[in-house]
């Protein structure tokens, strides 16, 4: 740090008490922010103390404000913040297709039979049994059918990734 005036500044956090906390799996402890502030003056009189430090403590602003707002928020903004992102990880997650799927998973496709005659219709029965049961995107399971769904509602775009991944991987 460079002296441009008789003062030096320097900040300092202390940290006390500090003890690990097993039930939470945290480590707590105190914390003493605080600024010294040395006045060293070379043209001040010899009678004068060269040295004299001044200490202030102060509390740590960031834990205060994020203590403040989360205990003075009003419930509907917490609520709302809450929505917004639970909608956010929703559509980011392609939540339509996957809730089509589970859809489809509990009413039509847990029946074979029904997924061998109308939907597997023009494969060879060994074909018919490879890609109802293969274990990342077989139609026998929520996760496998979520694929061909997205690869259904997408399919009239030119470069649909789901449709082009189905297709190579068969």
């Amino acid at each position: 740090m460079t002296v441009s005036s008789p003062y030096n500044l320097a900040g300092m956090r202390n940290f006390t008490n500090v003890t690990w906390n097993p039930q939470k799996s945290v480590v707590d402890y105190l914390i003493d922010n605080q600024i010294n502030i040395t006045l060293s003056d070379p043209d001040l009189p010899s009678d004068h103390p060269a040295d004299e430090t001044t200490t202030y403590l102060y509390p740590n602003l960031a834990s205060i404000d994020t203590w403040t707002q989360m205990t003075t928020k009003p419930r509907f903004q917490l609520a709302w913040e809450a929505i917004n992102q639970a909608t956010t990880i929703l559509f980011d997650a392609d939540i339509l297709n996957r809730f089509y799927a589970y859809n489809a998973n509990l009413y039509m496709f847990q029946d074979y039979e029904l997924v061998q005659e109308f939907v597997l219709i023009g494969l060879t029965a060994d074909e018919q049994m490879t890609v109802y049961t293969e274990p990342n995107f077989g139609m026998n399971t929520v996760k496998g059918l979520t694929w061909w769904v997205s690869a259904a509602s997408n399919s009239d775009s030119a470069d649909n990734p789901d449709y082009d991944r189905l297709v190579t991987y068969y």
